[in-house]
């Protein structure tokens, strides 16, 4: 029986197999995660087992990731290349943890591993399946302004909060930090979508500054807040002198 007789049972399993979860992972952009698979106690050689480590596709059949066959590693699939690891001294204990390094937001998804046994009729050893999802946090918004020193009572300032890193379109909100106020203000609001699908946010706002103001800029999505440091306005108020000789 040829190769691609024998691994035919295994595409077509990947085709009509239902996917379920059992594990649910999150890692962080640009880091690394473990995603686990276990037949234990192991009683086969390896050279008797088919290992596929497979990523979901709801548009297409499923991405291969890593596989075992013939106790030999496969690890030059497209998008995976360089960034997939299976131990072979762990393999030997039943342990098949795929390690999946330098995370980007394509990562995220559904993935399967499959143990079989490889013999004349494949068996089915194990099955696990695991939900990836990539975080993406952006980074700690930091304001700015161009005037330095005290401002004049009255005195227009443009305020800029800059944040990156994000992978969810935020809002951005301007607190008044000293009384916990949300400040009420029309704000010019940009983002540039980078090519690791990640997003730099800035908004720009103008104030008139009549008394000292602490501001802070928060960054505000579904799975998180992130606030900026104190931005200080300080206001020098100029008094008038008053001529007592005009007031008689």
């Amino acid at each position: 029986m040829s190769l691609s007789t024998r691994l035919l049972p295994v595409f077509l399993w990947t085709l009509i197999s239902v996917w379920k979860f059992s594990t649910g992972l999150v890692g962080r952009l640009g880091g690394a995660v473990d995603m686990p698979c276990l037949y234990k106690p192991l009683s086969y050689d390896l050279e008797k087992l088919l290992v596929y480590w497979q990523k979901g596709n709801p548009n297409s059949s499923d991405l291969m990731v890593i596989q075992l066959h013939n106790g030999q590693i496969t690890d030059t699939y497209q998008n995976y290349q360089g960034r997939v690891y299976m131990d072979p001294t762990m393999m030997l204990e039943g342990n098949f943890t795929l390690h999946l390094k330098d995370l980007s937001l394509n990562d995220s998804g559904n993935y399967k591993c499959i143990i079989m046994l490889n013999t004349p009729v494949i068996q089915m050893l194990n099955q696990i399946y695991t939900e990836l999802e990539v975080a993406a946090p952006f980074s700690i918004p930091v304001v700015t302004h161009p005037v330095e020193g005290q401002l004049k009572y009255g005195q227009e300032v443009t305020l800029t909060c800059t944040s990156y890193g994000g992978k969810h379109q935020p809002m951005i909100i301007w607190l008044n930090s000293s009384e916990g106020s949300e400040l009420i203000v029309d704000q010019k609001l940009n983002s540039m979508e980078l090519s690791s699908g990640t997003l730099n946010v800035t908004s720009t706002v103008t104030l008139n500054i009549t008394a000292p103001l602490n501001v802070t800029c928060i960054i505000r999505t579904p799975e998180e807040n992130v606030t900026s440091q104190q931005c200080k306005l300080f206001v020098l108020i100029l008094c008038k002198e008053w001529n007592y000789g005009e007031m008689r």
